[in-house]
């Protein structure tokens, strides 16, 4: 039986599945689950497979911009840290200020960087065990 990692970069997961299968305008009114994504990958293999690891990537929105949405981000992230097998990694969102001060978007920086390293440290890490 293969052991497989899923690795998610969530902002892109979610927002490519809001736009093949939801009906809600606002996209953060969806919500999809990691741990349910990576099974159903696994699932689908050609080879016998077990999920070992759920990387999950995401940008964490800064309480003090963002409060609800920061809560709702944390509440999230908990529910899935139940599977010992999600590993979440954030980052705060990075917000650019307008002239007058306020801040007008926030933006992920280093999401993918974060996932890629830990793709490379989690790969090499399972290569010197099985030597």
């Amino acid at each position: 039986m293969q052991r497989v990692g899923v690795f998610l970069d969530y902002e892109n997961v979610h927002r490519t599945g809001h736009g093949l299968y939801a009906s809600a305008e606002n996209v953060y009114e969806t919500v999809v689950n990691p741990l349910k994504i990576a099974e159903r990958l696994v699932a689908k293999r050609k080879f016998p497979s077990e999920l070992s690891y759920v990387g999950v990537f995401r940008g964490r929105p800064v309480p003090a911009f963002q409060a609800r949405a920061a809560s709702a981000n944390d509440i999230q992230a908990d529910a899935w840290r139940t599977d010992a097998r999600v590993v979440i990694h954030r980052r705060d969102l990075k917000y650019d200020m307008g002239s007058d001060g306020k801040w007008s978007g926030a933006r992920e920086k280093g999401i993918d960087v974060a996932l890629a390293v830990n793709l490379v440290e989690t790969y090499c890490a399972n290569c010197t065990t099985q030597q």
